[in-house]
C-alpha cells in the first residue's frame, strides 16, 4: 500500500493492450488513493483515438493538448480511494514490417505501488526467436508469464513502484508457410514426371502418404497448443479453479468476493475478461450476479 503521506498515488494499476495488425486498444484502469485532491493528467499517444474515461464508472469529459504526445486532462481526483479508466487506440506501438512489432511505453499518472501490463497479441501470432539470439531480443524486459487463453499468447508484466513502463514484442505470424500447398506442388511434379502405369500403381499409395502426413501435423499443433497450457493467468485461473469445484460449476459473485477477497472491481474485470473469451456466464439477478462456467 502507498504511505498516507503521499498527496496521491495509485494503489494497483492494470494496462491491457489488445494487438491487431495495425493497431492497438489500450485500457488502463487505475485505483487511485490519496488525502488531496490532484489533476489528473494521462500522456497518450499523438495519434490517439475513440478516447473514454470514467472515474468510478461515471464518464469524465477530458481536455487535450497536443503536440509530440497528447495529454488529456480529466479533472481531479478525490479523497479516499477511486477507480479511474481510460481506454483508447492508437497506431503508433505498431510496425508491420517483415515482422510485426509493438514498442510502447506507458506514462501514468501517478506513481503506482503495483502495476501489471498485459499484452495480447493477435490471432495467428508468437513471439519470435532465434538461435543464439538473447530472448530479451524479441521480448524486453522479462515478463512474468507468457500464456494462452485458447486462441491468443498473453503475456504479462507485473512491477512495483513505477510511474513509467515500456516494453516491446517483435513477433511473427504462425502462418506464414504454406508447407501441405508447397508439398502438393512436389507430389504434382513427381507424377507428372512419371509414366501412366508407374501413376495408376502408385496413387493410393501417395493418397495414404498424405493421409498419414497431415495427420502427423495435426498431431504436432495439437502438441503445441497443449504446450500453451496454463490457458489463463493466475487471478482468472483462481477464479475458475473456484468454479469448477462448486456444485454445478456456478456460485454468487458476492462468494467468490468472499472467497478470492479480491476487490470488486478487480473481481469484476476478471469475471469481465472472462466472460468476452467465453470461458464464464453471467446471469444478474437483482442486485447480485450468478456467475457459471460454459460448458
Amino acid at each position: 500500500m502507498l504511505p498516507v503521506a503521499y498527496g496521491a498515488g495509485i494503489d494497483t494499476a492494470i494496462t491491457t493492450v489488445d494487438m491487431d495488425t495495425n493497431s492497438v486498444d489500450i485500457l488502463s484502469q487505475y485505483a487511485i488513493v490519496g488525502d488531496s485532491v490532484e489533476d489528473i493528467a494521462v500522456v497518450l499517444p499523438s495519434d490517439a483515438v475513440k478516447i473514454k474515461a470514467d472515474m468510478d464508472g461515471e464518464r469524465r469529459t477530458c481536455m487535450f493538448e497536443t503536440s509530440n504526445v497528447t495529454t488529456a486532462r480529466c479533472g481531479s481526483t478525490k479523497e479516499g480511494k477511486h477507480i479511474f479508466t481510460i481506454g483508447y487506440r492508437t497506431r503508433h506501438p505498431v510496425v508491420n514490417v517483415e515482422r510485426l512489432i509493438f514498442k510502447f511505453t506507458e506514462h501514468l499518472p501517478f506513481k503506482a505501488a503495483e502495476h501489471t501490463f498485459l499484452l495480447k497479441l493477435p490471432v495467428g501470432y508468437v513471439v519470435s526467436s532465434e538461435e543464439g539470439k538473447d530472448p530479451t531480443f524479441f521480448l524486453n524486459p522479462t515478463p512474468a508469464e507468457v500464456l494462452s487463453d485458447g486462441q491468443r499468447i498473453l503475456i504479462s508484466w507485473k512491477n512495483e513502484d513505477i510511474s513509467q513502463f515500456s516494453a516491446s514484442a517483435i513477433t511473427q505470424s504462425i502462418r506464414g508457410f504454406n508447407w501441405l500447398f508447397i508439398s502438393l506442388g512436389i507430389i504434382v511434379a513427381a507424377l507428372a514426371g512419371a509414366g501412366t502405369t508407374w501413376y495408376v500403381l502408385h496413387r493410393k499409395k501417395k493418397k495414404e502418404d498424405r493421409k498419414t502426413r497431415k495427420e502427423a501435423k495435426e498431431e504436432a499443433k495439437k502438441e503445441v497448443k497443449k504446450e500453451l497450457v496454463p490457458q489463463f493467468i493466475e487471478h482468472e485461473r483462481m477464479v475458475v479453479d473456484i468454479l469448477s469445484k462448486t456444485e454445478g460449476h456456478e456460485t454468487w459473485q458476492k462468494q467468490l468476493l468472499l472467497e478470492t477477497k479480491f476487490s470488486k472491481a478487480k473481481l469484476s474485470r476478471i469475471i469481465k475478461n472472462l466472460e468476452q473469451r467465453g470461458v464464464v456466464k453471467k446471469t444478474v439477478y437483482g442486485n447480485t450476479n450468478k456467475i457459471s462456467l460454459k460448458k
